[in-house]
């Protein structure tokens, strides 16, 4: 038996102004400025080996493809 995470959103790092353009299910993790949410979005994607896309300015999903 089969038990992963597969084609999910993990999580959704977004800018602090940003915060009120995302919902959902995901845990939503709050970044004070770019270089903080390149870091989070970074170490993220790193532990559980998915892929971070941007979504738009200040707003990125970490998937696990």
């Amino acid at each position: 038996m089969d038990t992963s995470l597969n084609n999910v959103i993990l999580a959704v790092v977004v800018m602090n102004d940003k915060v009120k353009k995302v919902s959902g299910g995901a845990p939503i993790f709050i970044a004070e400025n770019e270089k903080e949410l390149e870091k989070i979005s970074m170490l993220i994607s790193r532990v559980t080996m998915s892929m971070v896309h941007e979504i738009s300015d200040g707003i990125r999903i970490i998937v696990k493809h």
